[in-house]
């Protein structure tokens, strides 16, 4: 065990060595600029090391700010590369909300974290509502490879990251009107099966709730919730329900819960339909409602969930990998992807009593 010790610390201390020699050399000028630096391969050859020890000395010194390594095993000194060359391969990530707060249970934090991962180094991160509205002229002269955006941007300022002449890509939101890509979920197909789910255990009075934002970017219903909305209405024309047997509910913070008017109804529903996990935590939470047996609860939510609410499951970590890669796809015709949730079977739905 000892003699182990021994050899692991040894190789420990190699890379470390190499990292201050090579640093030593770029000091003194011997190493002059990175046409006279040795690629990884031949650092390994000079140094008679592996070059997995000779990645992890050059790891050193690009957290030194010394060096960077690029594609096919190419180094370059730091001082030698431009602010053009830096952003030639970098994608900026424009959100309309601080990325960082995407943490624990928010829906966004497989997208966000994929893209991040993703990209690596290769990132220019905007945020914040201001930036959003101010940076596309910036980005203009920026000259990065392409651009990601998240979160809810007006029209007339997709109509400006559209013109910039490089590939956008708008996540979690269709660019209907714009020329830039988009990949977004089939919320309304995913209503109608989600009524035609309730219909088939025998619901014949079917609620829906979604959000209200207000004054923000996007004014009134949210896009998202807009399209399930009339996926939902849809579902109940095609189940063959009554109108006056569904209704349409608009919740917003402001407001009391929405789960007491819903269920303050006559004659009540037996099942809702959320657009978002929020909202339907609000029924799991009624202290007089007893889920399913009073009332079906089917939600809209990320794959992650681990909750035993019933309803369409949306693959975040999908609509991150599609989009980046619609990066590399021509900037005309715009592509808009749309992605098929999946039915998760929870304990919140059941045949009305």
């Amino acid at each position: 065990m000892g003699s182990m010790n021994r050899r692991t610390g040894h190789r420990h201390a190699k890379y470390k060595a190499i990292a201050s020699r090579l640093s030593k050399r770029i000091a003194d000028g011997k190493i002059a600029d990175s046409a006279d630096m040795p690629s990884t391969r031949e650092l390994a050859s000079v140094y008679k090391v592996s070059t997995h020890t000779i990645v992890k000395a050059l790891h050193l010194l690009k957290n030194r700010g010394i060096v960077q390594v690029r594609a096919r095993s190419r180094v370059l000194l730091c001082r030698d590369v431009s602010i053009q060359s830096i952003f030639s391969t970098a994608i900026a990530l424009v959100s309309t909300a601080n990325l960082f707060d995407f943490r624990g249970r928010n829906y966004y934090n497989e997208m966000i974290q994929t893209i991040l991962r993703s990209l690596g180094d290769s990132r220019v991160i905007l945020q914040g509502v201001r930036w959003t509205q101010e940076f596309p002229a910036g980005l203009a002269a920026m000259p990065v490879r392409g651009i990601v955006l998240v979160g809810q941007f007006a029209p007339q300022l997709l109509n400006r990251y559209g013109e910039l002449g490089r590939p956008v890509v708008l996540l979690d939101e269709s660019a209907q009107h714009s020329k830039i890509h988009s990949v977004s979920i089939a919320g309304y197909e995913a209503s109608i099966e989600a009524v035609k789910h309730l219909a088939a255990l025998g619901h014949r009075r079917i609620a829906f709730v979604r959000p209200f934002h207000g004054r923000r970017l996007v004014e009134g219903i949210d896009p998202d919730a807009a399209e399930r909305t009339e996926g939902f209405l849809e579902g109940c024309r095609q189940a063959g329900i009554r109108e006056d047997h569904y209704g349409v509910f608009t919740h917003s913070q402001e407001q009391c819960s929405v789960a007491t008017g819903v269920c303050a109804v006559r004659p009540r529903f037996t099942a809702v339909i959320c657009s978002g996990h929020s909202h339907a935590w609000r029924f799991l939470k009624e202290p007089d409602l007893r889920v399913p047996r009073d009332l079906s609860v089917v939600s809209f939510g990320d794959h992650t969930h681990t909750d035993n609410i019933s309803g369409p499951r949306i693959d975040f970590r999908e609509m991150a990998l599609r989009g980046l890669a619609l990066l590399d796809a021509p900037v005309s015709p715009p592509q808009r992807v749309r992605l098929a949730c999946t039915w998760h079977e929870g304990q919140t739905t059941s045949a009305p009593r």
